[in-house]
C-alpha cells in the first residue's frame, strides 16, 4: 500500500463507514513502530466501559486496545 493509499483509506473511513473513526493498529519490532496497518470498520466495535472503553475486533471479544477517557470526551467520539 502506497502511503496515499494508506491516508485515503483513514480519511475515506473517518467520513464514511467509520462514523468519525479510524482505527489503526501497529506491529512493533524491537520496540519500534514497524507497520500501521488500518483495520476493515466493518469489523471492529466499542464497548464502553465505567471509566475507559475498549475496542473489539472480529469475531473476538477481547479489546486490542484500551483508552481512559473521561465521560464528556466519550459522548463526542465518532460524532463528526
Amino acid at each position: 500500500m502506497t502511503r496515499k493509499d494508506w491516508m485515503y483509506n483513514i480519511v475515506n473511513t473517518m467520513l464514511l463507514e467509520g462514523k468519525g473513526n479510524s482505527i489503526v493498529y501497529p506491529t512493533i519490532k524491537d520496540d519500534l513502530i514497524e507497520d500501521l496497518i488500518p483495520l476493515k470498520p466493518n469489523l471492529w466495535s466499542f464497548i464502553d466501559t465505567d471509566t475507559s472503553y475498549k475496542i473489539s475486533y472480529g469475531e473476538k471479544r477481547t479489546a486490542i486496545m484500551k483508552y481512559c477517557i473521561s465521560r464528556l470526551t466519550l459522548t463526542l467520539i465518532g460524532h463528526g
